[in-house]
């Protein structure tokens, strides 16, 4: 079900800007790690799931 009304259409923006960001960030990952090859980054800083083990 969509909305035919401007929420509906500021909601499908943001679902497209979303997919966007999203793809862009997996391209600089993939980037990153062609250049990077099998060498690891010399730090690593946490990520937040990490951080409670």
């Amino acid at each position: 079900m969509t909305r035919q009304d401007e929420l509906g259409d500021v909601t499908q923006a943001f679902g497209q800007m979303f997919d966007r960001v999203r793809y862009e960030i997996q391209e600089r990952k993939q980037a990153e790690a062609d250049l990077l090859g099998s060498r690891k980054p010399p730090f690593s800083l946490p990520t937040w799931w990490t951080l409670w083990d």
